[in-house]
């Protein structure tokens, strides 16, 4: 939904009502933000859970997440900062501004800076490692259902943070992007980590499950109509969309990891290639939209819709291609040495 859609995409609205129906369409692609903390927070809860009372656990979690993300994200980096400026002198960027993405805090550096052209995507990574330094010492220490109480609390206060920060006026860039009031997404993806380990919580998450998702569901199209649409920046939608957005994401994260769910076959590929495609795909855009720009411009007047769906079409196929690539170059090998450092 984020790649294909939102970020992709490189549409104007004309006016007409198809232009702004395929506009409405790839805009609101942001909702799978909400969709990644969700997965990410059950995913990486499990594994906290999974190695509970195990020996050097927090280290371990340490040192594989590392191995996870920090290769490639900061061979991305080398490039952008240090590679491509030689090529784009426009990118060269003051030491201020890149200290923020080496340190993965690049959802703060929006607020002061402003979004870095091709990079502005690098935010949610941020907001999620954020969240990564505190939780393991939290989920490794203290029981389940205190765990679940506290996963309550995030939730709700990071509800309680969005109120209160639209209602003091704050910029909407904040609402969208600090840590804080993003943590419920990740927070559920983790009660559900709870329940599907459970004996007691499994069963009741089976039984509500349909019936809380559709309400989620119902309750968002609702609001949606309200607001005429699904406009990020909405107050409503900052709101209480983002909490219903994440309720309908924990759902369908629940479904999809049922043993022998269609999902997890259908999406087996992009599984293991997915945090490549994620990192690159934005500069591939705007790389090409720079480099052909006036081509684009051209057929953009002519034929807007086909135009944009084939440029989404063709980024996304080389995303999926350097993805490949460095699958084999650089993730693979430094995945590999999670069993030499941090053996399960």
């Amino acid at each position: 939904m984020v790649v294909l859609f939102h970020n992709l995409s490189i549409f104007v609205p004309r006016g007409t009502l198809l232009d702004k129906l395929w506009n409405a369409f790839v805009e609101s692609g942001w909702v799978g933000v909400q969709l990644f903390f969700v997965l990410s927070g059950f995913l990486i809860t499990g594994i906290l859970l999974d190695d509970r009372g195990a020996p050097r656990a927090l280290r371990r979690f340490y040192v594989r997440r590392a191995l996870r993300i920090f290769p490639l994200y900061y061979a991305l980096l080398i490039v952008y900062f240090a590679v491509l400026p030689r090529v784009f002198p426009a990118l060269q960027r003051p030491a201020g501004e890149v200290v923020w993405y080496w340190l993965l805090l690049s959802n703060w550096s929006w607020l002061a800076y402003g979004i870095l052209p091709g990079i502005g995507h690098l935010w949610s990574l941020a907001v999620e490692e954020q969240f990564y330094v505190v939780w393991p010492w939290v989920a490794l220490r203290v029981r389940p259902r205190t765990l679940a109480w506290v996963c309550v609390a995030i939730v709700v206060g990071s509800l309680a943070t969005r109120g209160v920060l639209h209602a003091a006026h704050v910029p909407d860039l904040w609402l969208y992007s600090a840590t804080v009031c993003r943590a419920d997404a990740l927070a559920m993806g983790a009660l559900v980590a709870l329940a599907v380990r459970s004996d007691a919580w499994r069963a009741r998450l089976a039984r509500t499950l349909r019936p809380v998702g559709v309400g989620a569901l119902l309750a968002l199209a609702a609001l949606m109509l309200i607001t005429h649409g699904l406009n990020r920046n909405n107050p409503l939608i900052q709101t209480w969309g983002y909490s219903l957005i994440a309720i309908l994401s924990a759902a369908l994260v629940a479904a999809a990891a049922r043993p022998g769910a269609p999902a997890l076959r259908v999406l087996g590929f992009f599984g293991k290639y997915s945090y490549a495609i994620y990192l690159v795909h934005p500069p591939l855009k705007h790389l090409a939209h720079h480099l052909l720009h006036a081509q684009l411009d051209v057929r953009m007047a002519a034929h807007p819709i086909a135009t944009d769906a084939a440029f989404i079409v063709a980024i996304s196929a080389a995303s999926i291609a350097i993805a490949l690539a460095t699958w084999a170059v650089i993730e693979r090998p430094a995945l590999s040495l999670k069993e030499r450092f941090a053996p399960r």
